[in-house]
């Protein structure tokens, strides 16, 4: 009999401690599903594994989407290292390179009872670029002829870039990078530039050893392999001649242009 009402008062203890492993189990299953999928250059959405790694190009947008099951989305966020990342609607987001190197995208849920995480690693390589200076012209258009080798004297000693000098562009954000400056006698000097875009390089503003070239770059029309460097120095050389009637004043360099990715 005693064991009886033993068994009978057990039960209730019994069924209780079953369904708290059936729950365990069941949200352990659905924390296992935690994903993250990735789709770049307009492929179809890919599943990658936590702590794999891809490649994306620098400047390129990479589309990351977060799948879950039986979570609260609320909680769910996504940082990035190398990324600027936004947000474009619920659990999906848009993520744009922005330095070169070793990039990480993780996803968490900032509940503090949770301890769900997944990441993978992104290799954005560098890009990089090298100028030789070819040739040089100018555009001196002004009504003071004396003005006329002033002008010229200056955009010789400050503004053109010596022939057979060498420009190495390495970049290592969306905005620029370092440079390197390799004279025609061989003396090298470091310095920074930047570009509106460093994908098309339209154009360059470089800063080294107290200079700065502000470079318009157009395609040279029998090829490819060069490019014209322009400086559009008009309203600088109003601004330092107020009186004198200046229409244009231009520096135009013709560089032999490869790029490595």
């Amino acid at each position: 009999m005693k064991k009886l009402l033993y068994i009978i008062f057990s039960l209730p203890f019994l069924f209780l401690l079953l369904r708290c492993e059936k729950e365990k189990e069941q949200l352990e299953t659905k924390e296992q599903k935690f994903e993250i999928y990735y789709s770049y250059e307009d492929t179809s959405k890919q599943l990658i594994s936590d702590n794999d790694s891809i490649t994306v190009d620098l400047g390129d947008t990479l589309l990351v989407f977060v799948e879950i099951s039986d979570i609260d989305t609320s909680f769910i966020n996504l940082i990035s290292s190398g990324f600027e990342t936004e947000k474009m609607r619920d659990l999906e987001y848009s993520c744009v390179a922005k330095k070169t190197g070793l990039g990480t995208i993780a996803a968490y849920s900032s509940d503090l009872s949770s301890d769900l995480l997944t990441n993978f690693f992104v290799v954005i390589p560098s890009v990089s670029y090298t100028l030789i200076i070819v040739e040089n012209s100018f555009i001196i258009d002004v009504e003071n002829e004396s003005l006329e080798t002033t002008i010229h004297n200056e955009l010789e000693d400050a503004y053109e870039p010596d022939t057979v000098s060498i420009f190495n562009l390495s970049c290592t954000t969306i905005e620029g990078g370092d440079l390197q400056f390799i004279t025609n006698q061989k003396d090298t000097i470091t310095g920074t530039f930047t570009s509106s875009n460093i994908i098309n390089m339209n154009d360059i503003l470089m800063d080294f050893n107290n200079y700065s070239f502000n470079f318009e770059v157009e395609k040279y029309e029998s090829s490819r392999y060069y490019r014209y460097l322009k400086q559009d120095l008009t309203e600088e050389f109003r601004t330092k001649y107020p009186t004198e009637t200046i229409n244009e004043i231009t520096v135009t360099s013709l560089a032999l242009f490869s790029e490595d990715y």
